[in-house]
Order: structure tokens, then sequence, then C-alpha cells
């Protein structure tokens, strides 16, 4: 191979690895801040399942019989569906009583 053509291929090599080093910084940054909204969607989610599990305790939706299964979302948007469901069944009977 003649000093020419490895010298072209020596540049050419460069710009792919400066290329790749590039998509690669790209791919950092762009897991750092998933990771970073991530945690900020996680964070929010956890605050409003408080919230709500505190409302529904102080309105006599949700009793110290009732479980509220805070570490997982979707059982706890489960269980409070059917509590909320249960207290509107509740409410609605109470209405139709003379």
């Amino acid at each position: 191979m003649s000093p020419k053509i490895k010298l072209e291929e020596i540049i050419s090599l460069h710009s792919i690895i400066k290329s790749a080093w590039l998509r690669y910084e790209w791919l950092d940054d762009a897991q750092a801040e998933a990771e970073t909204k991530y945690h900020e969607v996680v964070e929010r989610q956890q605050q409003l399942m408080h919230e709500l599990a505190k409302w529904a305790v102080l309105e006599g939706i949700a009793g110290a019989d009732d479980h509220l299964p805070m570490l997982d979302p979707v059982a706890f948007g489960i269980t409070m569906s059917r509590l909320l469901e249960k207290n509107n069944e509740t409410k609605s009977r109470g209405q139709n009583l003379p």
C-alpha cells in the first residue's frame, strides 16, 4: 500500500472515529437527560399517590382496613378506583333513601 493511500485511510478513519465519538457523547447526554426526566416523573407520581391516599383517608373513602399499595402505582390505581367506585355507590344508595 502506498504512503498516499495510507495517509488517506488515516484521515478517513480519524473522521469516522471523531463522528462516532460525537454520537457517543450525544447518546451519553441523552441518556443522562432521560434518567433525570425519569426520576422527576417517578417523584411526581409518588407525590400524587400520597396526596390522593391522604385525601381518601381524610374523606373516609379509605380506612384502616384498606391496603393502599404505595410501592406499586398500577395496583394503587386499581385499588383506589375500586374504593372510589364503592364510595360513589354508597353515596348513590344513601341519596335514594327517603
